[in-house]
Parts: structure tokens; C-alpha cells; sequence
């Protein structure tokens, strides 16, 4: 499988990886996985994508605005491609733009989205707390 899905951070992001050569249809188990987690949270969840070892997208991705969760669901939260190419990145930067996602990030590397993500887990769980 070239695809792989992980709950990380107490249900706060979802944690994906992609590895060449992968298939839209290798994704689609995943992203009725994904619906059911935000589903039952009560919280944002955000997403990681971690491209590095894919450098180019299937046929068909610009398609996943239309049914992502990631993008499209009330509890979408911040969305961060790391260790894209120019042609993915440019790719996501239009997929996002079509869907009027002005929440994401593309970084280098994991450690820095981490970073990023962690920040607002933070702000959003303090929030929670009150």
C-alpha cells in the first residue's frame, strides 16, 4: 500500500503519507475513514500530507476537492504538505485555491509541520478548556 493514514496528536490530526507510485483508488478507503473521524470529533482536525516520497499526483487529484473532508468538512482544520516538488506544489496550491482553502502550509520538512500544526492543537484545546 503507497497510501497510509494515522490518528496523531489525541485526535487532532490526521496523519497521512504518500509514497510513489499511489492511486486515487488507494485513497478512497481512507478518506471514508477520515469522514467518520470528524464525524465524531468535537474538535478541528488537521491534516498532515506528507509527499516526500511521492513526486508526482495521480490522474485524477485535482478531483478530491470535491469529496475531501479534509477541505470540505465543519471540522477542517489546517492542512500541511511537506517535502513537495514544484510540480505537486503547484498542483495543491491550485487544488486549494479552487476550494477557497486558505488554511494550509507546504514546508520542507516534518519536524516544521509539525511546529506549525502544534500551535494551533495548542490555541484550540486551551479554547476547549475554558
Amino acid at each position: 500500500m503507497q497510501v497510509s493514514m494515522e490518528l496523531r496528536e489525541n485526535g487532532w490530526v490526521i496523519n497521512f503519507v504518500f509514497t510513489d507510485p499511489w492511486t486515487i483508488q488507494e485513497l478512497a478507503p481512507y478518506m471514508a475513514e477520515d469522514q467518520k473521524l470528524r464525524d465524531q470529533s468535537p474538535h478541528p482536525v488537521h491534516m498532515m500530507l506528507n509527499l516526500t516520497n511521492a513526486k508526482r499526483l495521480p490522474q485524477g487529484a485535482i478531483s478530491l476537492r470535491h469529496n475531501s473532508p479534509d477541505l470540505n468538512h465543519p471540522t477542517a482544520g489546517h492542512i500541511v504538505l511537506i517535502g513537495t516538488n514544484s510540480f505537486v506544489r503547484s498542483v495543491s496550491e491550485t487544488v486549494f485555491r479552487l476550494s477557497r482553502v486558505t488554511r494550509f502550509k507546504i514546508v520542507a520538512t516534518e519536524a516544521e509541520g509539525w511546529e506549525y500544526l502544534r500551535e494551533f492543537i495548542g490555541d484550540s484545546a486551551s479554547d476547549q478548556a475554558e
